[in-house]
C-alpha cells in the first residue's frame, strides 16, 4: 500500500507553519509524500473542487490517500461516490491556533488569559495590546517561527493549554523529533 497525503490549508498562515515543519521534518509526513509535491490551498476545502482536480486521476489499486484539512473550524468535507481509491480524512483544527500560537511564542499567554481573554479575542490582543498587525500573513509567520525550535516549543505549549478533544499541529508532529529537541 502507498499511502499519499494531502494537506489541504485554510490560509496562509497555516500554510507557513505546515512549511516550516516539513523544511525541518518534524511533520509524520514529508513532502514527497504530499500529493503532487505540494500543500493545497483552500479552494480545495470545497470537496467538490478537490475530487473534480484530484480524484478523476488513476491511481494504483492498492493506493491510499490520507487528507489533513489544516482548517479554524470543523467542517462538513464529503467525497461523494464514485471514486477509485481509498480515502480518509482527518481535519486538523487551528481554530485560534495561529493567533495563540502567536501569543504563547512572545510568552504573553497568562496575561492573555488573566487580564484580556473575557474582553479581547486573540485578533484583538494582538492588535490592540501588543500593537502587531498582519500577523496571519505569510512572511510574517515564516520570519517570526524561522526558528524551529520556537515553533515547536510554542506548538508543545499549545497543546498543555487547550482543553477541547479534536486534533491539532501538535498531533501532525513527529514525536520522536520531539524527544531529540
Amino acid at each position: 500500500m502507498r499511502e499519499i497525503i494531502v494537506c489541504i490549508c485554510e490560509g496562509s498562515a497555516e500554510t507557513a507553519i505546515i512549511e516550516i515543519l516539513l523544511d525541518h521534518e518534524f511533520l509524520i509526513f514529508n513532502r514527497d509524500q504530499l500529493l503532487d509535491h505540494e500543500i493545497l490551498p483552500q479552494t480545495y476545502r470545497n470537496p467538490k473542487n478537490f475530487k473534480r482536480d484530484y480524484l478523476n486521476r488513476q491511481f494504483k489499486e492498492d493506493d491510499e490517500l490520507q487528507v489533513y484539512l489544516i482548517i479554524d473550524r470543523p467542517t462538513t468535507f464529503k467525497i461523494k461516490e464514485p471514486i477509485s481509491i481509498k480515502l480518509s480524512i482527518e481535519q486538523i483544527i487551528t481554530r485560534p491556533e495561529i493567533e495563540i500560537l502567536y501569543i504563547i511564542s512572545v510568552g504573553k499567554y497568562d496575561e492573555y488569559t488573566r487580564k484580556y481573554s473575557s474582553k479581547l479575542s486573540p485578533p484583538e490582543y494582538i492588535r490592540q495590546v501588543l500593537k502587531k498587525k498582519n500577523i496571519k500573513k505569510y512572511d510574517f509567520i515564516k520570519e517570526h517561527f524561522n526558528d524551529i525550535s520556537l515553533l515547536i516549543q510554542t506548538i508543545s505549549k499549545y497543546k498543555k493549554y487547550k482543553r477541547k478533544n479534536g486534533k491539532n499541529l501538535f498531533d501532525l508532529i513527529k514525536k520522536e523529533k520531539l524527544d531529540s529537541m
